[in-house]
């Protein structure tokens, strides 16, 4: 078995998991376009991007207008270079990223090309504004919300993810794990 994409900790949503020889596919899978939902909240920074470590900065979100959001907003679609987390999966000497922001050494973290498709603001209350994202392969949505933040002056981080499609793949359409875990006891004679 393998999976076609990693969640971070705090993320939900669509994950498709390949058995036996559809392993060899995983490469194709992982290749598709993500979309996303999910929640940012202006005035709070993180050391993770998101809401796995403690805030430690906070700024006066409330300057911030429906249209200041919107122009940062559309700074963000289309090719962009993103900062990879510190607390990441990445390795850099051979070590993963998470493992050394945990020990708090300084670490220059990589920067990487993406493709924002699409990036809608759906709702906002008070400091939280809801979101849905399409994008490519490798986008780091807490890195979205960190810059996001930072374009505004005011900071943000990611509070809520859920990932709703992969490529084709629907959220609508995926497997709930009672369902699985129903189809694994008939298969082996238990339901």
């Amino acid at each position: 078995m393998g999976h076609a994409g990693t969640l971070d900790p705090m993320a939900t949503g669509l994950l498709i998991v390949l058995v036996r020889r559809a392993t060899k596919l995983q490469d194709r899978f992982l290749n598709l376009e993500k979309e996303y939902e999910g929640v940012f909240r202006l005035g709070e920074v993180t050391a993770s991007f998101d809401a796995e470590t403690e805030v430690v900065e906070r700024n006066d979100w409330t300057v911030v207008s429906d249209a200041d959001l919107d122009r940062a907003r559309s700074r963000f679609v289309g090719p962009i270079v993103q900062q990879t987390p510190v607390y990441s999966a990445v390795k850099v000497g051979g070590e993963r990223l998470y493992k050394k922001a945990r020990r708090g050494d300084d670490v220059v973290t990589p920067k990487r090309s993406v493709t924002i498709e699409e990036f809608i603001l759906t709702g906002r209350q008070g400091a939280d504004i809801s979101f849905k994202v399409r994008c490519s392969k490798g986008t780091y949505i807490r890195s979205l919300a960190h810059e996001f933040g930072d374009a505004l002056g005011v900071g943000a981080h990611l509070i809520a993810l859920r990932r709703t499609a992969i490529g084709t793949f629907s959220i609508n359409d995926a497997w709930q794990i009672p369902d699985i875990e129903s189809a694994v006891a008939l298969s082996i004679g238990e339901g």
